[in-house]
């Protein structure tokens, strides 16, 4: 193995995870360090729900056609090689708001760019039984959601069972660089990779990236009556089954917050949740837990990797922001081929695009 493939990687969020899982795929000596915080970090406390069409007037996910072919083969063959289950795909239901609203959105549904991930002929008698829908409603297919604490676990206790996990966070004022080195806690790397989500952004190194973290927050509920076949999504809130059987309980979120004080649940955040619930379900349900959390954004909506320009073994693997589940298998490959084998990587995701 060559010395340009031992690689420091902060953070285990999904960023994390998946360039660790893909650099040891292709032979690179991975260490990962994250500091203990429980279940406490964005891509545990998200739902790790994937869909290709989002918002109300369902706007087409950027690179769907490639992320969500690959995204499926991606994290089915990872739940076989892990021995683990956490891929679900399922389909959204979205009730209709108006009349006007089932014409409009049956008629995007032909269009050629969007039809493969619709179906408006819906069993909305059956929904009908938990979901307000009095004017019926339709389908998003292609979509579901990953248990991503099963699959952090999973692939945490692969990186502890080798060695290669630290249970730190890592200040990069702590780093001694060289031209080609990187040396932490007496420890020889040739790159050290940020994947830290919103961490990064308060980093005096990173401060050419234009970061716009977003706080979420949602509630986790019980309810006899709603179903583990599908996601519901309306008025603002998406229900999505975490388990074969109702008694694993229901992720409800998000909330969307640019400015904020903190990274606690909120009475406010609570209420915005529990009213757009309401709306949406016609069942009685029980609050079993509130959380919150950060996401990590970036200006213009898009992620970014790369290497600092000024620093070339320090990188960076961030901003996936609300779509972390459906970006982070096809972006950490790429760019886990970037690292080893200086294959390029999309110039949208670039990091040269903010040090012109």
């Amino acid at each position: 193995m060559g010395s340009k493939n031992r690689i420091l990687i902060a953070g285990h969020g999904i960023a994390g995870a998946l360039l660790a899982e893909n650099l040891q795929k292709l032979g690179a000596a991975v260490t990962v360090a994250e500091p203990d915080t429980g279940n406490n970090t964005a891509t545990r406390i998200a739902a790790g729900m994937f869909t290709p069409l989002t918002g109300h007037k369902l706007v087409k996910t950027w690179q769907a056609d490639l992320l969500f072919p690959f995204l499926n083969s991606y994290y089915r063959n990872l739940q076989e090689k892990l021995g683990k289950l956490f891929f679900n795909e399922m389909p959204v239901y979205r009730p209709f708001n108006s009349i006007e609203d089932q014409n409009t959105i049956t008629a995007r549904s032909s269009e050629p760019e969007i039809q493969q991930y619709m179906n408006t002929n819906a069993d909305n008698e059956s929904y009908s039984d938990y979901v307000k829908n009095c004017y019926g409603g339709y389908n998003i297919l292609k979509a579901g959601w990953v248990n991503t604490v099963v699959l952090l676990d999973a692939l945490k206790e692969k990186l502890q069972q080798s060695g290669n996990w630290v249970e730190s966070r890592i200040n990069p004022a702590e780093l001694k660089l060289s031209e080609n080195e990187v040396i932490w806690q007496e420890r020889i790397f040739d790159k050290v990779i940020f994947c830290n989500g919103m961490h990064a952004a308060a980093e005096s190194i990173f401060a050419g990236i234009p970061f716009t973290p977003l706080k979420g927050e949602t509630i986790t509920i019980k309810s006899a009556e709603l179903p583990v076949h599908s996601i519901i999504n309306g008025g603002g809130v998406y229900v999505v089954p975490l388990g074969l059987t109702a008694d694993a309980g229901f992720k409800v979120g998000a909330t969307y917050e640019h400015k904020y004080t903190n990274s606690l649940p909120t009475e406010a955040g609570l209420q915005t949740l529990v009213t757009s619930l309401e709306k949406l379900i016609s069942v009685p349900f029980e609050i079993i837990t509130h959380n919150a959390g950060i996401r990590p954004a970036i200006q213009g909506r898009r992620p970014v990797l790369g290497f600092l320009p000024h620093s070339k073994n320090i990188g960076i693997f961030n901003g996936l922001g609300t779509k972390g589940i459906s970006l982070a298998p096809l972006l950490a490959s790429q760019f886990a081929n970037h690292i080893v084998s200086g294959i390029e990587i999309m110039a949208e995701t670039d990091i040269k695009r903010f040090y012109r």
